[in-house]
């Protein structure tokens, strides 16, 4: 897997922390940890602003229930941004989401849902199927045994 910018949007110390270093340890590195999606999306114009957002590959682990600007305001508000989204996958974090919040979620954005904590095996492998011209296919969701809920 390529080098990848994540940014980690959660308010939990002890979730993020357990995530960045779960990334390290499969050596990503470029990782940045926005405590709400306010924080997220200042950090995201700013990388638009400097013109790196069509340089570069970024992954947004997403924690829906967050402070100030909750994971479905972000991706309202991500949605109305005038940069460009094809570089960025956003995935959502379950942590005992309704079923309704996660409709709605995946209609606005986000790509599919992890559970909490993040398994890097299930990570690697949703980057590998969603990620800029994967070759993975759809019908491989079949043989993986791992925690990972797709959108249909």
């Amino acid at each position: 897997m390529e080098n990848l910018k994540f940014i980690i949007v959660g308010d939990s110390t002890r979730a993020n922390t357990l995530t960045k270093t779960n990334l390290t340890e499969i050596g990503h590195t470029n990782i940045k940890v926005a405590f709400n999606g306010g924080h997220a999306l200042a950090y995201l114009d700013q990388l638009h602003l400097e013109n790196k957002l069509q340089d570069q590959k970024i992954v947004i682990l997403l924690h829906m229930n967050t402070p100030i600007v909750d994971g479905l305001d972000f991706l309202k508000k991500f949605s109305f941004r005038q940069f460009p989204k094809e570089n960025i996958l956003i995935i959502g974090i379950n942590d005992g989401l309704a079923d309704s919040i996660m409709n709605i979620a995946e209609k606005t954005g986000v790509e599919c849902f992890l559970t909490f904590p993040v398994s890097m095996t299930s990570l690697t492998y949703v980057i590998d199927r969603y990620a800029w011209n994967s070759k993975k296919e759809k019908q491989d969701d079949a043989f993986v045994q791992v925690p990972v809920y797709f959108r249909s």
